[in-house]
């Protein structure tokens, strides 16, 4: 953990939101940020995904992180075949 807040998708299009807000519209976020409005257009509907060029003109990195569920019985790989029971 570096120390910086985790944030969820919908917060990062909040804060791409704002940016368009602040820029007049969507086609001039889009041409500042070297995007097409198309495909900003599509990530704020979300019909496309935050793509590394959109996160960057905004200030942000993608990063995935996994956690261990509570515990369960795990597939062990052996040699023997497994059965169901």
């Amino acid at each position: 953990m570096t120390g910086h807040a985790e944030l969820t998708e919908c917060e990062v299009l909040e804060h791409l939101r704002a940016a368009i807000k602040e820029s007049g519209n969507a086609k001039v976020w889009a041409g500042r940020a070297g995007v097409s409005p198309q495909y900003v257009s599509d990530v704020v509907r979300g019909r496309r995904a935050l793509g590394e060029s959109v996160l960057d003109a905004i200030g942000f990195r993608k990063r995935v992180t996994y956690e261990r569920t509570p515990p369960h019985q795990t597939l062990m790989l052996t040699d023997e075949p497994r059965t169901r029971q």
